[in-house]
């Protein structure tokens, strides 16, 4: 199965998965199969019935993957970068609060501290001691003013694994939320303690095989209840009913609700879905 997969792995080793995977067939074929649509009928593959059949799938196919149900799990643009994005901003922070982080964690992580501390939060970052660290400095470090706790489940420096659930148990006990980038984990590591986080953000060019162009996260349900999203998108109108805008355009959906009060769908602001791999498919003749 895997040579027939991945038949450009016959002739040569590929160690580099953790900067981008090799899609499988399946995987090319899927897209190659969604744009054929989008040749013949661009209204079939764009249309919201269709998005929402795709949609589905894909959810409960990457919900075990990353240790949510699929009623939990979103897709909130292109990459992990806009999930966790979506996750930073929707938790309310302001001057004096401050947000903790981890020194060899992805510039991404430090990208969000540095726009964070423009706005008068302070950073306070763990130091690795020999490529590890001590939760005691976790435990130091987190406060009643910690508003997140962000974290790689994987450190892209050296491969570290981070004991997830020990992390979510130190920021809950502080009431602040646990932002979690699971790109290195999702797909390739059994999703031990990401059930703990309140957002866990992924993106499917790594262990997921799937080309660039997705990004997705799960929500946690006290996350559901207790956050706004930052941008609420129009996919996740809680009312659908584009006809009657048509007729009237006072009865634009978000006239009404601006999104999905009591559903995680209100953090997805994402339109379509456009390469994913899907794999329950076959891969397509050679």
């Amino acid at each position: 199965m895997y040579e027939a997969e991945f038949p450009s792995l016959r002739s040569r080793h590929y160690l580099d998965w953790a900067a981008v995977g090799v899609p499988p067939l399946r995987a090319i074929g899927a897209i190659r199969s969604l744009l054929d649509v989008y040749e013949s009928s661009p209204e079939e593959a764009s249309s919201m019935g269709s998005q929402a059949e795709l949609k589905a799938a894909a959810r409960g196919q990457l919900a075990p993957l990353v240790g949510c149900s699929p009623d939990n799990l979103v897709f909130t643009g292109t990459s992990t970068t806009s999930a966790v994005q979506e996750a930073v901003d929707s938790i309310p922070m302001s001057k004096g609060d401050n947000v903790v982080i981890f020194d060899m964690d992805f510039p991404l992580v430090h990208a969000e501290a540095y726009r964070l501390r423009l706005r008068g939060v302070e950073v306070r970052v763990v130091r690795n001691r020999e490529g590890d660290y001590d939760f005691d400095q976790l435990y130091d470090m987190v406060d009643r003013r910690t508003r997140a706790v962000i974290v790689s489940s994987v450190m892209w420096v050296n491969g570290l694994r981070i004991d997830v659930e020990e992390v979510a148990k130190v920021a809950h006990e502080a009431e602040a939320y646990l932002v979690v980038d699971a790109i290195q984990q999702a797909g390739a590591i059994r999703p031990r303690g990401l059930e703990r986080a309140d957002f866990v953000a992924f993106g499917t060019q790594k262990w997921l095989l799937a080309p660039f162009g997705l990004g997705g996260m799960c929500v946690s349900r006290r996350s559901v209840e207790e956050l706004q999203p930052a941008r609420p998108g129009y996919s996740n109108a809680p009312i659908q009913d584009w006809d009657a805008y048509w007729l009237d355009p006072n009865k634009a959906p978000f006239y009404v609700e601006p999104y999905r009060r009591d559903s995680a769908l209100k953090f997805e602001y994402g339109g379509s879905l456009s390469s994913l791999s899907l794999r329950g498919r076959r891969p397509p003749p050679r």
